[in-house]
């Protein structure tokens, strides 16, 4: 059972993965999967866990996580939070200050059981970015619950500049705290989907080529 609670919408399993492309819409999807993880990293105590993603296209339909078939969740479900990120950083930060946009998603175990539990955090409507290049996103269980859910990640750095971090515990109340530490070589495992008008056909641009323009 996936529920899921956005700002501005509800969005159940009909929203997930299996969404169909939108009229003169070309979908782009970056990022990787559960093939390339060889470990996890859990939340706790309000600490999220964070990291850093590139958009080719301004429309952000959907990003996609993994955690450990182990992790069932009893009635608290795991928030997103889309943010922006420094390129003035070399690599990029994620701001944990500046959201985007957000959404809640329960998920309680495997579909198969067993499997790695997959979660995904659908935006309907899309989420407009302001432009392409360096964004970020943090992981943090509803409420700051003091449990864990523990997420797939690769520590073989699968995306170069694109760094995993973690921000410091929510103690008095629940909020994403600042950036307390950084693991330069791993990375949260996830798939982030976008889309494009057909009509609008938009130049590809590498990650250095999107670093010098949105300096």
């Amino acid at each position: 059972m996936a529920i899921a609670v956005v700002s501005w919408i509800l969005c159940g399993t009909a929203c997930g993965a299996g969404a169909q492309p939108v009229a003169n819409c070309v979908v782009d999807t970056v990022g990787s999967g559960p093939w390339d993880a060889d470990g996890s990293r859990g939340t706790f105590l309000g600490h999220a866990l964070g990291q850093v993603f590139w958009a080719p296209d301004v429309e952000l339909r959907r990003i996609t996580v993994w955690r450990i078939p182990a992790n069932i969740l009893t009635g608290i479900g795991v928030r997103m939070f889309v943010t922006t990120a420094e390129p003035a950083y070399d690599p990029p930060a994620p701001v944990p200050q500046g959201v985007i946009a957000s959404v809640a998603l329960f998920v309680r175990g495997g579909d198969p059981p067993g499997e790695n539990i997959r979660m995904d955090f659908v935006f309907d409507p899309p989420i407009l970015l302001p432009h392409p290049g360096p964004y970020g996103f943090f992981l943090q269980l509803e409420y700051c619950d003091p449990g864990e859910g523990r997420f797939l990640i690769s520590d073989q750095d699968p995306y170069p500049n694109q760094n995993y971090w973690e921000t410091g515990r929510a103690v008095t109340h629940c909020f994403l705290a600042g950036l307390e530490k950084q693991e330069p070589t791993s990375d949260l495992i996830y798939q982030a989907e976008f889309c494009h008008d057909t009509t609008t056909p938009t130049v590809r641009k590498s990650w250095g080529q999107l670093k010098m323009l949105y300096r």
